[in-house]
């Protein structure tokens, strides 16, 4: 989404709360500095490359080198080395529709493209940028996450008003380490933990 420079007003109402997809109560605010994390249950997709030597119901090792940061009132870095063991044999350790289910409901929260039918803009001023979206439905709140840093401040409120008929608008506070105009704002749009949508 490229951001054009713009002289912009600043929007008036009330501010949307901040809620990453799939998540409960998620950030931290120190300051300036926000924190984005996740509680509960959590479902983290990644691939996994299977021999084509492998057999079903053969027993199988799943192993991953794990790197993340444990986080209080600072952060320190950590890394560890996991594995889960399946044993052979047909019968699961546990339901498959209740895992199915699972995995589906973490599917269903991914983030999904921007709809062909959507328009986006950006325009760009002095201390904030304009995100103006037409989505063909009247929306009332939104949460923008950016995708590259230190461009917007992640702790500053952000201000969702709608525009008639078809759209909202949603005013950014630039970031104070931005050092240089933005020429594309790429992110992601969260209207509700099931509805996050990628503006780029």
């Amino acid at each position: 989404l490229r951001a054009t420079r713009a002289s912009c007003q600043r929007a008036t109402a009330a501010s949307t709360s901040r809620r990453p997809p799939a998540s409960r109560d998620p950030t931290t605010t120190t300051g300036p500095l926000v924190d984005y994390g996740y509680e509960g249950r959590v479902l983290l997709p990644v691939p996994l490359q299977v021999p084509a030597s492998y057999q079903p119901g053969a027993p199988i090792t799943l192993s991953a080198d794990v790197r993340y940061v444990v986080c209080r009132e600072v952060c320190i870095p950590a890394r560890a080395r996991v594995a889960l063991s399946l044993p052979a044999g047909s019968n699961p350790p546990v339901d498959p529709g209740a895992m199915r289910e699972l995995f589906l409901g973490a599917e269903a929260r991914l983030p999904k493209p921007m709809p062909a039918t959507w328009k986006a803009q950006a325009s760009e001023g002095s201390d904030q940028f304009v995100l103006t979206v037409q989505m063909g439905s009247l929306e009332t709140k939104a949460v923008f996450f950016p995708l590259e840093r230190d461009q917007i401040d992640n702790a500053a409120a952000q201000v969702a008003v709608s525009t008639e008929p078809d759209g909202l608008q949603l005013t950014l506070k630039k970031s104070s380490l931005l050092e240089k105009p933005v020429s594309v704002l790429r992110g992601l749009l969260v209207f509700s933990p099931d509805r996050t949508f990628e503006i780029a």
